[in-house]
Order: C-alpha cells, then structure tokens, then sequence
C-alpha cells in the first residue's frame, strides 16, 4: 500500500458495506445486464479520474435543473455519509451502493406528496409531506435507523393531468425491485428486512 500511494486506485472488495481503504474507485460485485452472460464487474466511481494521476471532484447531479413539467427532487442520509447530493428525477439515483440509508427527503415542483419510511426490524414511521433535510418534524421521512421499505404518493393539483409517484430501491449491494407506482399493488418499494442502498423517484403520467 506505501508502493501505491501516490496512484488512484481501483480497488476490489466484495461482501462488505464499503471499501476499507481510500480509493477513488471501489469494486464491489456483479450484477446481471440484459444481453450480457455472466454477471457483469458493479463499481461505484468517487471521483472523476480524468486522463492524469489526480482524481478530480465528479460534478453532483444536484447541478442539473428540473427539466419536466413536474419534477421530484430526492435526497437520502446514510450513516457513512450524512446527507448526500440532490437528486432531480430519474437522471440518477440516491445513494451510494453498500452504505445502507437510514432517512430520505422528497420535494415535488407542483402538488403534493406524502412518504413515509419502514425501519428494517421495525415498523413504519408517520407520514411526512415536506423537504427539508434540517427539518426532522416533517422535512423529511426516518430516525436515524436503517430502512428497507419506502412509501411515496404523489396528489396531483387541479387543472393537471392526473400524474402518479413512480419509484424503486435496491437491496444493500443487489439489483433493484421491481417499480412501484403511488400505492399501487404492494403499496410500497423494498422487502421488510433487507436494508436498502439507492433510491429512485420519478412523477409520471
């Protein structure tokens, strides 16, 4: 590790929550990709590597501005990292693979919604309708404990096109779930019992 010190590295550990040592790239599995055999190297990027030796900070996809006419901004709060960047509707996702989420905050550009969060080994928390992270009454949905069920409904104001919440998590270090819309079949995304790690909303028709 002394020899390697001053490269950045693209380290592979699997089986754990995160790397355990500081690198800018981190392997952490495989997942099944359609129209590929096998399963497929899954790594998560920290940083931009450019073309030198000096990794360079990504640029959040915070920056990028709502471009629908209604948008869903999303935020969630791991252990490892606190509060990560603003996510605007499905151009990403929140959360980073193996650090398991603990808390999450959804904002609507027009209408309402309301989501609530399910503590792995708990239960379901109060609903919450607004976004803000410094707000721990109603800003945003979790307690601190780690989650692995989300419940997100979108009303949509008059005058506009009836929309719906469209949304998915992922098990810790796994493929995400199917979709859930609004409080359609299940009623929400995840498995009681298995922490969640990303987090993905969109409002749709």
């Amino acid at each position: 590790m002394e020899r390697l010190k001053d490269y950045p590295m693209w380290f592979a550990q699997y089986g754990v929550d995160s790397p355990s040592v500081d690198c800018p790239v981190w392997q952490f599995g495989g997942t099944s990709v359609a129209g590929c055999n096998g399963s497929i190297d899954t790594n998560v990027a920290y940083v931009d590597l450019g073309s030198g030796i000096t990794p360079e900070p990504v640029q959040s996809v915070a920056t990028v501005a709502p471009t629908r006419d209604i948008s869903a901004a999303y935020q969630v709060k791991t252990k490892e990292d606190g509060w990560l960047p603003k996510v605007w509707d499905d151009n990403d996702f929140a959360g980073l693979p193996g650090h398991k989420i603990t808390d999450i905050s959804i904002g609507v550009t027009k209408g309402t919604v309301k989501y609530r969060v399910h503590n792995c080994g708990g239960d379901w928390l109060s609903y919450v309708t607004g976004y803000d992270v410094n707000d721990g009454n109603n800003g945003y949905a979790g307690n601190g404990q780690e989650i692995d069920a989300v419940e997100v409904y979108y009303y949509t104001p008059e005058g506009v096109e009836t929309h719906y919440a469209k949304y998915r998590v992922s098990p810790n270090l796994q493929s995400y779930y199917p979709e859930q819309i609004d409080d359609q079949a299940d009623g929400y995304a995840g498995v009681f019992g298995n922490t969640i790690d990303r987090f993905q909303l969109e409002i749709t028709k």
